[in-house]
């Protein structure tokens, strides 16, 4: 079993009250093409906050950027072929792209929007898609794509959630009840990973090309706020959000 990456650390980040994060420089266009994360909505009861605040910033790495990761199969290898890939995406300056970002202990806020259709996790070629999504507390559905069989292992905490035997071309679905991050692996073929985060509330983004995140509609209050990603593990961050203002939060992860 591979424990989930959560090291947690404190973050020194500069926190203050700002005007709309702009980027630092200019990104180039493959930088901003889509990238295989999804963030996944369903309908919930809420309130309507009103003299709301927002967070919002950007996200950079700190250290050697790391080496691609060379896949190669010991079986079904004409199916799953051998590729590489990313540790983590950067852009020329740095900043990540692809990190999750969300606020915990959110007692009172805005209502979750309702989703077109229940979240899904696909395997093709071996490979999960999307790599990382948020749903709520509910059913996901897991869809094999591929014309062989997966054994698909579901972690949380480092406990076994479901084992998942997911013949070719099959889909079923399944229950996640319990907030957290969730790691998915096929334990038949190297290298297929996902991660789905179930979130207590509708307060998460994902950082773009330039790293930068918006959380918005936020109460006033005081929150910790995490930013995660699969290679550097999370960072909290204590922060105050104040009514009709914008809390602007720079943030580096290391390894």
């Amino acid at each position: 079993m591979i424990p989930i990456p959560l090291v947690c650390k404190m973050v020194a980040a500069a926190l203050t009250v700002a005007s709309p994060v702009s980027p630092t420089a200019a990104i180039p266009a493959e930088l901003t093409a889509p990238v295989p994360v999804v963030l996944t909505d369903q309908a919930s009861e809420g309130v309507q906050v009103g003299n709301s605040g927002t967070i919002e910033g950007q996200v950079a790495f700190e250290g050697i950027t790391p080496p691609k990761r060379r896949i190669i199969p010991t079986r079904d290898q004409e199916i799953c072929g051998v590729r590489e890939e990313e540790r983590i995406s950067l852009s020329p300056d740095r900043y990540i792209l692809g990190a999750l970002v969300y606020l915990q202990d959110v007692e009172n806020g805005k209502p979750w929007t309702k989703a077109a259709s229940l979240p899904l996790l696909d395997i093709t070629n071996c490979e999960f898609r999307p790599r990382l999504q948020v749903v709520r507390t509910g059913e996901i559905e897991f869809l094999n794509s591929d014309p062989i069989a997966h054994k698909v292992h579901l972690y949380r905490d480092r406990a076994t959630v479901y084992h998942v035997d997911l013949r070719k071309h099959l889909r079923i679905k399944k229950q996640l009840e319990e907030p957290g991050l969730y790691r998915v692996e096929s334990e038949d073929h190297e290298g297929a990973l996902a991660w789905i985060y179930v979130a207590e509330n509708p307060y998460y983004d994902q950082t773009k090309a330039d790293g930068s995140f918006r959380i918005t509609d936020v109460p006033p209050g005081r929150y910790t706020l995490i930013v995660w990603h699969e290679y550097t593990g999370e960072e909290p961050i204590l922060l105050t959000v104040k009514a009709n203002q914008v809390v602007s939060v720079r943030v580096k992860l290391r390894r």
